[in-house]
């Protein structure tokens, strides 16, 4: 029982990581295009778009740095995942073939913090 509230605690958080994101994105001029699209190669967070640039946003949110910050948790494989599940999508929409990049957003916040600590990773992936 425990291991699955942990489960739901973590899902929960990174839903709410996921929002803190968007919104952050949203104010620096992005638009949102899709959220948690699938594919067999994985998900991806979120998609948005800023000018004639489509963004594929991985999102890792964690409340405390206590097991190390979130992006640590973008390794190799996931990267590889990240990129496989991009290329269902691209496929799916080839005009942005050329012109895409993945990035991923670190979310940081204690329970009943006002504010999160976001640190963004641009161009972790480049078409």
């Amino acid at each position: 029982m425990e291991h699955k509230l942990k489960n739901n605690q973590k899902i929960e958080t990174g839903k709410w990581g996921e929002g803190i994101a968007l919104k952050f994105l949203l104010g620096k001029g992005y638009q949102m295009v899709e959220r948690n699209f699938r594919s067999t190669d994985g998900e991806i967070d979120l998609i948005v778009m800023k000018g004639s640039d489509l963004v594929f946003v991985e999102v890792k949110t964690r409340r405390t740095r206590d097991f190390g910050s979130p992006e640590e948790a973008v390794d190799d494989e996931k990267l590889e995942h990240l990129e496989g599940a991009a290329g269902w999508y691209l496929q799916q929409h080839p005009e942005f073939e050329d012109n895409w990049h993945l990035d991923v957003i670190s979310v940081i916040s204690a329970s009943g913090s006002n504010a999160p600590e976001i640190e963004w990773f641009e161009n972790v992936i480049a078409s």
